[in-house]
C-alpha cells in the first residue's frame, strides 16, 4: 500500500510538470465482453454478417472499435497510460484540437466538464440524415428519446421542430434535471417519463398507455447502458408500425453490438444502416447503429 501510495504521488506530480500531458489514464468497463468473445465464437463469422450491405465507413468503424476494445484498451479492472496517438486517429486528434481550440463546448446551454460530441456534435445521428429525410421523419414527428439523461439531447432535437418529444428516463436524479432543464428551456413539447430498467424498455406498452400506439413515431434513439437488445425487442410493434428512424448505441457489450443490427434485419422493413463513432474523446464510446428505412 505504502509503495503504492508513492507511485500515486509521484505520478501526479508528473502530471503538474506536463510530463504525461500526452497519455491517457484508462481502465474500460465495457471492454471486457468483447475481449472474451474471440475466445468462445467465430468472430470472422460474425464480422460477416454484421458488415453485409454497410458502406465502407461502417466497416472501417467497425474494424477499429473491435481491434481497440480487444486489443489496446484494458479491462474494467486494470489501469495503463497510453499514449494519445494510439488511442485515436488523425481525425479524432485533428477535432479535439478543434473543438478545445474554438471552445465548441461553450456554445452550448449544458454545461459539463467535457464535450458530449454525440449530443452536441453529431445531435445523435441527426447530422448524418439529408434534409429530406428530417423533414419526413423528424419535423413535425415524434421523437422518442430512451435514456434522456438530463435533457440536453432533448435541446438538441428540439432544434429540429418535432411535434413531442417522449424524453424515457430511468436515474431518479437525472430525470430530476431532466424536469428542471424542461422547465429552465421552455422544452414544452418534451413529455418526460421516469421508468426503471425493468419497465422503460417496453415502449409499446408505454405508448399503450399514453394512448399513442397509432401515433406517427419518426425517430427513436436508444442509449440505456447495454439494455438496448431488450428496448429493441419491447418496441418491435412500434417499430413495424411507424417505419421510424433508429439510433441505437452498440457498444456496451458484444451481444448489441452484433445483435441490433440482425434483430431489425429479421423484421424485413428494408432498413438500410450505417454504424457511427460519435465519440470524439473516447476511443470506443458511442457507436451508434443507424437505421434508415429504405426510400426514406
Amino acid at each position: 500500500k505504502e509503495l503504492n501510495m508513492k507511485i500515486k504521488k509521484m505520478i501526479k506530480k508528473l502530471l503538474r510538470l506536463n510530463r504525461f500531458d500526452d497519455y491517457v489514464d484508462i481502465g474500460y468497463n465495457w471492454a471486457d465482453s468483447f475481449k472474451d468473445f474471440i475466445f468462445k465464437n467465430d468472430l470472422p463469422k460474425e464480422l460477416a454478417k454484421l458488415k453485409n450491405n454497410l458502406n465502407e465507413d461502417s466497416k472501417s468503424i467497425i474494424d477499429l472499435v473491435l481491434e481497440r476494445l480487444i486489443c489496446t484498451t484494458p479491462r474494467k479492472n486494470q489501469k495503463a497510460l497510453i499514449h494519445k496517438n494510439t488511442l485515436f486517429n488523425e481525425y479524432e486528434l485533428t477535432m479535439q484540437e478543434k473543438i478545445i481550440k474554438e471552445k465548441l463546448h461553450c456554445r452550448y446551454a449544458f454545461k459539463y466538464n467535457y464535450f458530449a460530441s454525440e449530443t452536441y456534435y453529431y445531435h445523435n445521428g441527426l447530422k448524418f440524415l439529408n434534409q429530406d429525410q428530417i423533414d419526413k421523419f423528424i419535423t413535425n414527428k415524434i421523437i422518442i428519446d430512451l435514456g434522456a439523461y438530463n435533457g440536453d439531447s432533448a435541446y438538441i432535437f428540439n432544434l429540429y421542430n418535432p411535434k413531442k418529444i417522449i424524453s424515457i428516463e430511468a436515474d431518479k436524479d437525472h430525470f430530476t434535471q431532466l424536469q428542471y432543464n424542461i422547465k429552465k428551456f421552455n422544452l414544452n413539447n418534451v413529455i418526460p417519463i421516469n421508468k426503471t430498467i425493468n419497465h422503460f424498455t417496453n415502449i409499446d406498452t408505454i405508448l399503450e398507455n399514453m394512448a399513442m400506439g397509432g401515433s406517427e413515431i419518426g425517430f427513436i434513439k436508444m442509449d440505456i447502458e447495454g439494455y438496448e437488445m431488450l428496448a429493441l425487442n419491447g418496441a418491435i410493434n412500434t417499430i413495424r408500425q411507424n417505419r421510424p428512424i433508429l439510433a441505437v448505441s452498440i457498444y456496451h457489450n458484444i451481444e448489441q453490438f452484433f445483435g441490433a443490427k440482425a434483430l431489425l434485419e429479421n423484421l424485413n422493413l428494408e432498413y438500410n444502416f450505417k454504424v457511427l463513432k460519435l465519440s470524439i474523446f473516447h476511443p470506443s464510446d458511442e457507436i451508434y447503429l443507424l437505421a434508415i428505412p429504405n426510400g426514406g
